[in-house]
């Protein structure tokens, strides 16, 4: 019963579907977790090999074999559309009101550097309509993938849709707005709710809705559109239609 998004997305018709945000964790379950990995601290050898058995270990972040590979087919892109998959969110996100900065930095704001060689290889290779989709942080944020994350003026590189969680619990909307006028590079975030992204493209426009449920721990539980965006062929800029 902790999956209640599937039986749904079932119904939307899909051509593909990517779970994104692959990773253990390396803490007992909480005291309202809706799915419970078991065992308590992941703390020695034998807990890690315990906990990745149930999941997929045999993926990282990146590594220099990867990246490699990725620049090599970034090389090869197609003119059309372009669809990078992977775990989580790619966008800097500073948490830290005001002044100064604060990272999580277990994503790709903890290898700012390997990003930066990415975003530049986008460029360099004039990649088209690159847009990157992402999972892990058990919430939907959407935005702008920035040449310098750090100039807000920086050109768009390209676009970035991050999905939330099936069965994992977001942490609540109360920092949203603070959060999004500290990063400017995103447009749009929520932190409370639990679904999945539908992608739609054509030759001229990419569509993504954010499709969310209310309430993830009952069975008959309903989906909405909780918002809609379009990105025009040729233009990396999002904009909200819904």
């Amino acid at each position: 019963m902790v999956f209640l998004s599937i039986p749904h997305m079932l119904g939307e018709d899909l051509d593909a579907v990517l779970f994104l945000g692959d990773y253990i964790y390396e803490y007992p379950a909480g005291g309202k977790a809706v799915r419970i990995p078991s065992g308590g601290w992941v703390l020695t050898l034998d807990d890690y090999r315990a906990r990745y058995a149930l999941s997929d270990s045999s993926r990282t972040l990146l590594g220099a074999t990867q990246e490699q590979w990725l620049d090599q087919s970034l090389q090869q892109a197609s003119p059309g559309w372009n669809l990078i998959g992977q775990q989580t969110l790619f966008g800097q996100r500073d948490f830290k009101a005001g002044t100064g900065q604060s990272f999580w930095n277990d994503g790709w704001d903890g290898y700012p550097g390997a990003r930066q060689r990415l975003t530049a290889s986008l460029s360099k290779h004039k990649v088209a309509n690159p847009t990157i989709l992402g999972g892990d942080v058990h919430e939907n944020w959407v935005g702008h993938i920035k040449a310098d994350y750090n100039d807000a003026n920086s050109a768009n590189v390209g676009v970035e849709f991050c999905g939330t969680s099936i069965s994992s619990r977001g942490g609540g909307n109360a920092l949203r707005d603070e959060r999004l006028a500290k990063n400017p590079n995103f447009i749009f975030a929520d932190e409370d709710r639990s679904g999945y992204g539908v992608v739609e493209i054509t030759p001229q426009r990419l569509t993504t809705t954010l499709r969310v449920v209310d309430d993830m721990t009952q069975k008959e539980t309903r989906i909405e559109t909780l918002a809609q965006f379009m990105v025009e062929a040729g233009r990396p800029v999002v904009h909200r239609t819904a």
